[in-house]
């Protein structure tokens, strides 16, 4: 039985946030190709180094992450950084 978008989205943030321990990362992109649900997650990265104490010496950086989902049995096949300006092409 094939799966709709919202119950794809639901399983690619899981794994996500199971893989990354993001929790509220930004829905960016949803579009289904063939048979596979893409979905693009955005999430503000903050490495150590961006840090001196409490205070901030550069903005964290965002990032986006694709997950795909199989839209017939929805089963999670790949997680793939993106770059933006791909996202915006495609969609």
């Amino acid at each position: 039985m094939a799966i709709d978008g919202k119950s794809a989205v639901q399983k690619a943030k899981d794994y996500f946030t199971d893989l990354t321990g993001v929790t509220k990362p930004f829905i960016e992109a949803v579009f289904q190709e063939r048979n596979i649900w893409r979905i693009v997650f955005g999430f503000f990265e903050e490495p150590p180094q961006y840090k001196e104490g409490d205070k901030l010496i550069l903005p964290p950086r965002k990032v986006y992450k694709e997950i795909q989902v199989d839209s017939e049995t929805g089963s999670v096949l790949a997680m793939k950084f993106v770059e933006i300006d791909k996202i915006i092409e495609h969609s």
